[in-house]
């Protein structure tokens, strides 16, 4: 996918006044704003006829501006042209920004106070990255409640993101040589680390123009000396005398004469000698990489921002492509996945939403004047955030807490307060000269500068040096390797990211990785953090020390070292509880090496005939603040996770539950209580009275006082009241939707005489199905009981348990070692992460291992899933300092020793009668141990 069928290249008319004019590189429309978060870009057009005209006469004198900025005169103040945007108060929430719970509370909000009020359609929801992964997740998962929401990502946040990554490439190249001779101190650092916006933006800005008339002044002499077209003394003087008109500014003439001076400079010839000079020059490796930064990525930079003042969609979704491939190259993890995913959210957008973006829907207007508009996100930040803080003596949360009430109308009234003592001071011009004269010393302290740098030549060098800072540092091999091919390798990583997870092109490969790619920036001094085994050891040797000192004084011999911890570490922790790793890591493991055996996508021309899916993570799923009844949380269930299933194909779907306690009590029990443990109650009362029978018109419980984690699955007697309902009113409201040849079953969730059962649900009846009859406890052991029990062979099966496609490795395998089912285990359900596992190339990735030759491909299955349950889960403690990759990774490596067919015994062998296995698991964990506690 790619956006050249859409957007439009640097430098495509799009109108007279708001196209994007690339005359040597230079974009010539910038307006000014008075919101003081971004300053303009400088003139350079007097500087462009100084160089080519060869004039001496100053740009200012005696700190008079000769030829006016275009922030003077390009604006055109005029009230009526555009709306003005208006600004109101939602609400102030004291919770925390990046929180999908927050942000999903917002969404509620947003529908009931503006969408429902004002029946909208479709309405635009801005925030910064992290905000904007948060609404599409939200719009996946509640697609149906939220069709009206249009996730959008804030142009703003993507300027102040791209900053960094200009100085992690650019700044010890050569910016920070630059900007030293005129900030110092904590003024030069805070531009470094982009902590200022403002601040760095200017920098960027005006640092931009002294590269380019660096560059142009190498392109005057470059003409001088070669057969390129000359400037005449005509052409000079037609130019000076249309800017001669602009001595008394004029808002209706002005920009008129601008754009006829652009015009008459941007002839083909001289564009193409300019770019003739460029090509000439690139042989040098440090001028094709700071004209990288003119011509390419400082531009996307700057059209953004133009984009921004003057609402022009086509220059903004031109910018963002430009910059797509420098988030990828430099790994910006949030924006390299935003970027994509939002172009291809606008090419999914109807027509009607197209545009109104065009129309300029995506800025809004504070003054109802032409280019000062703002981003979405620039604009809470300028107006809402900004008086808010403004509004609150002392913003802490105690304070917050207090006056969120009031905060909307205290902010509200201070500004009309302000408005009210205070001048106006809005000016045509939207700026002041004496800040234009600051700009325009800052630039030429810079160009002076770069005198004597490679940008300031007019010919190549003589032999010119590898790549090289501007004060003369030589890059490493590989330093110059990444800096020169940088934009490429993002350009590259992004098509990748675009054809694996968003296009899900099928591919054997590892379809996208990070880059790592070596700048000037000098390596970070990064401090390790002390895990909890360091931790114990410590604690360790600060005993056995008090031990020896101890012994020293009594002058007595130590004759006891125990533990000095009361519980064995290698198996509890402190609290007393079994040491719980995380079970993931196995995942993990087996991706790293047998990375054929998971996708991104379903394999090609395969559909599932059957999809069983585990209930738990259904629920899950908290219904929007428009859902008030239980039957309506059935209606989202069935709308956002089984009604798609039935779109791809399925004939069989299949919903099941976990049975907790049925068969007694085990060490599972022990899990569910140290999870109960960690469950803190909000409220001294319940949310929901457990003694209630959930009907579908049973309103749902208040969420306003607690999350519905806690009011019904933290809960396990309301949690197994939900299930109940479910399994029941699943059937009846999925029903409605079955097609013929469709059914659903649902299983797990019946008490009494139907605990075993299994209902099915076809269009015409419902009705008890014995085949399905189980009595297994846990859901992920009961899908694999269901797969081999349908009579479909493409079974899509949805757990993101790591559990359960370890019960199926041995469940599915035949005496032949070749799979009974044609089964795919989905892992991930995630926005631009799904994941599948193909059960039959993992399986046959396991049984050709040439480090497992040595066991009995019988027994690879067997052994495997023993590993796993050895080395921790539900119903057996983890090792401590000791994860399952561990576990994998000494396995694989010591695989004949610890399990091999000349050894005494296999892992393969659980029989409690036999001591082969046990002997087996010993010689595992002493490989184990070794392998992690040698020194």
């Amino acid at each position: 996918m790619h956006a050249k069928s859409y957007v439009q290249e640097p430098g495509t008319d799009v109108s007279l006044r708001y196209r994007l004019r690339v005359l040597y590189g230079i974009c010539h429309t910038v307006y000014a704003h008075d919101d003081r978060c971004g300053y303009p870009l400088h003139t350079l057009l007097g500087e462009l006829i100084h160089s080519l005209g060869g004039s001496e006469e100053l740009m200012y004198i005696q700190g008079t501006l000769v030829f006016p900025d275009l922030n003077l005169v390009c604006p055109r103040p005029n009230p009526g042209d555009t709306e003005k945007s208006n600004v109101f108060y939602l609400g102030v929430l004291n919770e925390h920004a990046d929180n999908i719970s927050t942000i999903k509370e917002v969404v509620e909000t947003l529908h009931k106070e503006v969408v429902g009020q004002r029946s909208m359609e479709n309405l635009l929801v801005v925030g910064d990255g992290k905000t904007y992964f948060h609404l599409v997740k939200l719009k996946q998962e509640y697609s149906a409640e939220l069709e009206w929401m249009i996730p959008f990502p804030g142009d703003w946040h993507c300027l102040k993101n791209l900053q960094p990554v200009f100085m992690k490439v650019y700044w010890h190249a050569g910016l920070q040589d630059i900007a030293s001779c005129v900030h110092k101190g904590a003024t030069l650092a805070s531009l470094f680390s982009c902590s200022n916006f403002r601040r760095s933006h200017d920098f960027l800005i005006l640092v931009w123009e002294a590269l380019l008339r660096t560059q142009i002044a190498g392109f005057q002499k470059y003409l001088e000396t070669t057969d390129q077209p000359q400037v005449s003394h005509d052409f000079t003087s037609t130019v000076m005398t249309k800017l001669s008109s602009l001595s008394t500014l004029d808002a209706t003439n002005t920009p008129r004469v601008i754009s006829e001076v652009w015009e008459l400079i941007g002839v083909d010839k001289f564009k193409e000698a300019f770019s003739s000079f460029r090509r000439h020059m690139s042989v040098d490796e440090t001028y094709k990489l700071w004209d990288g930064f003119i011509h390419r990525d400082a531009v996307a930079y700057i059209m953004l921002f133009i984009a921004m003042r003057t609402g022009n969609w086509d220059l903004r979704m031109a910018a963002l492509k430009t910059m797509a491939p420098l988030f990828h190259a430099f790994d910006r993890p949030t924006y390299l996945r935003l970027l994509p995913r939002h172009l291809l959210d606008v090419l999914q957008m109807p027509q009607t939403v197209l545009q109104h973006l065009k129309n300029g829907v995506f800025v809004a207007s504070l003054k109802g004047k032409e280019g000062r508009h703002v981003g979405a996100d620039e604009c809470h930040e300028m107006k809402i955030n900004k008086e808010v803080k403004m509004a609150m003596s002392k913003p802490i949360p105690e304070m917050m807490d207090r006056i969120a009430v009031l905060l909307p109308y205290r902010a509200t009234t201070i500004e009309r307060m302000k408005s009210q003592v205070t001048f106006d001071e809005d000016k045509a011009d939207g700026s002041n000269k004496s800040e234009l004269i600051n700009m325009e010393r800052k630039v030429q302290c810079y160009v002076e500068k770069l005198k004597g740098t490679a940008m300031a030549g007019s010919v190549p060098r003589e032999s010119p040096p590898p790549l090289q800072t501007l004060s003369g540092e030589m890059a490493d091999n590989v330093q110059r390797e990444d800096m020169k091919k940088f934009y490429d390798i993002g350009k590259e990583s992004l098509d990748s990211y675009i054809s694996s997870r968003l296009l899900r092109k099928p591919s054997t490969e590892v379809a996208h990785r990070q880059r790592r790619l070596k700048t000037f920036l000098p390596p970070r001094k990064r401090q390790k953090k002390v895990s909890l085994k360091s931790k114990n050891r410590q604690l360790v040797n600060r005993c056995l020390r008090k031990i020896i000192v101890q012994s020293k004084r009594t002058n007595q011999p130590i004759n006891y070292l125990g533990q000095f911890i009361h519980l064995p570490l290698a198996l509890a922790n402190p609290k007393g509880t079994m040491v719980h790793g995380n079970k993931a890591n196995a995942t993990a493991a087996y991706r790293r090496r047998y990375s054929q055996a998971f996708s991104n996508t379903l394999p090609t021309n395969w559909s599932p005939e059957c999809v069983i899916l585990e209930g738990v993570f259904l629920i899950n799923s908290a219904p929007m603040r428009s859902t008030k009844v239980f039957r309506d949380y059935t209606y989202h269930i069935v709308g956002n996770f089984i009604l798609p299933r039935f779109a791809q194909g399925a004939k069989e779907v299949h919903v099941i539950f976990d049975d907790p306690g049925r068969n007694g009590i085990s060490a599972k029990d022990l899990e569910r209580m140290r999870r109960d443990e960690d469950v803190t109650q909000t409220t001294q009362t319940p949310a929901f009275d457990p003694t209630v029978t959930i009907q579908p018109g049973t309103p749902l419980p208040d969420r306003s006082r607690t999350t519905w984690r806690q009011a019904m699955l933290s809960d396990r007697v309301a949690k197994r009241k939900l299930v109940n309902f479910l399994s029941s009113d699943l059937l009846h409201v999925g029903q409605q939707f079955l097609r013929d040849g469709q059914c659903l079953i649902t299983a797990g969730g019946f008490d009494g005489d139907m605990r075993d059962k299994a209902m099915v649900a076809t269009k015409l009846r419902l009705y008890k199905d014995e085949n399905f009859t189980s009595n297994h406890e846990e859901s992920d052991s009961r899908v694999w009981f269901y797969c081999l029990k349908t009579p479909y062979t493409k079974i899509l099966v949805y757990s993101p348990d790591t559990d359960t496609y370890h019960i199926g490795l041995k469940v599915l395998v035949g005496p032949d070692c070749t799979l009974k089912k044609d089964a795919i285990v989905q892992l991930s359900m995630v926005v631009d992460k799904y994941e599948y596992l193909v059960m039959s190339k993992i399986l046959n990735c396991i049984l050709e291992d040439p480090d497992l030759d040595s066991i009995p491909k019988g027994e690879l299955p067997s052994v495997i899933q023993t590993i796993f349950i050895a080395s921790g889960c539900d119903y057996t403690s983890f090792f401590f300092g000791c994860g399952k990759a561990s576990f994998l990774s000494a396995f694989f490596m010591h695989a004949p020793f610890i399990s091999g067919s000349e050894a005494n015994g296999t892992l393969a062998d659980t029989d409690v009668s036999s001591a082969g296995g046990l002997l087996a698991f010993y010689r595992l964990v002493g490989s184990i141990y070794f392998k992690s506690f040698r020194q």
